[in-house]
């Protein structure tokens, strides 16, 4: 009798011993993946977010707007209180640049990296993040480029680089960006590149070619790749998980889409509507041959 109570006893201690090892050699396969891939956990993290996340895009019908009307070159002038832009202008392989295509640059303060001058503040926001949240060094490897650089680019890289007339580098509005020691892919590995895709887009920015999204973009992810598109689209981009072409598509020509409060509309010109408001507005041509035009809602 004894013997078989003690027989029992060590069938139960077996049986706990098989879950209890799978349990361990569970959570040390996390903690190794922690240590040596945090971008994979990122990765597999944000993608469990992204199933539960989105931003207001809806369509309205601006019925108790009073709409005003002007043409396009009108408003790209600045008439109207309008401010123009090229936030949405979209550029890949199927939508190069016009061959008469003149980006508008300046020089970032103490540097000798170009961009457009819509870009200078919310880098400069970003970037003064970065070193006091992470006590890091954002950097830019590269930004505007020329046509002749970008072929020389396309040359070197030709399994992920654009050819030239097809990469945002040539409008001046996408950085590739760094901190010293974290890289390439190896941004991901970092604190500071974590937070630059998961909060880009607070600061107008958002990451052009996402994970898993190359069948939309054409360009396999790059988590250096920040294009800034300006609020509300970089909210809107991120949190509905799309990519900008995917955003573009959204949208019917002629309809009026709410998002929190400001209204989007995008428009075939040459004549297009707005509504009359005290407050600024923007545009943006998308080189589809519409224009995006979007302000805050009074």
């Amino acid at each position: 009798m004894k013997t078989m109570k003690k027989n029992s006893k060590i069938k139960k201690r077996r049986f706990w011993i098989f879950p209890a090892c799978l349990l361990f050699a569970a959570v040390t396969g996390v903690l190794i993946l922690v240590r040596i891939k945090p971008d994979w956990i990122y990765l597999a993290n944000q993608s469990v977010r992204s199933l539960f996340s989105s931003a207001q895009f809806e369509s309205f019908s601006p019925e108790n707007q009073t709409l005003q009307t002007a043409s396009a070159d009108e408003l790209l002038q600045g008439a109207y209180g309008c401010s123009p832009g090229t936030e949405l202008f979209l550029v890949n392989e199927n939508h190069p640049l016009p061959s008469d295509y003149a980006p508008e640059l300046t020089v970032y303060p103490d540097t000798d990296v170009q961009l457009s001058p819509m870009l200078t503040e919310p880098y400069r926001r970003l970037a003064e993040d970065i070193s006091s949240r992470f006590g890091n060094t954002l950097y830019i490897r590269s930004s505007f480029r020329t046509a002749e650089e970008q072929a020389q680019e396309k040359a070197e890289q030709p399994a992920v680089a654009a050819a030239a007339g097809a990469s945002e580098h040539e409008t001046g509005m996408a950085l590739d960006v760094y901190i010293p020691y974290y890289a390439g892919y190896g941004f991901l590995k970092s604190e500071a590149g974590q937070y630059v895709n998961s909060n880009c887009w607070n600061y107008g920015f958002i990451i052009r070619y996402p994970f898993l999204k190359t069948e939309s973009t054409g360009i396999p992810f790059e988590p250096w790749h920040l294009r800034y598109v300006g609020l509300p689209h970089a909210e809107i981009i991120e949190k509905n998980s799309w990519t900008l072409e995917e955003y573009l598509e959204q949208m019917i020509p002629g309809t009026f889409y709410r998002s929190g409060n400001y209204w989007i509309s995008r428009q075939e010109g040459p004549q297009l509507s707005f509504p009359a408001t005290e407050s600024d507005f923007h545009i943006s041509p998308d080189n589809q041959g519409f224009y995006v035009l979007w302000g805050r809602l009074d």
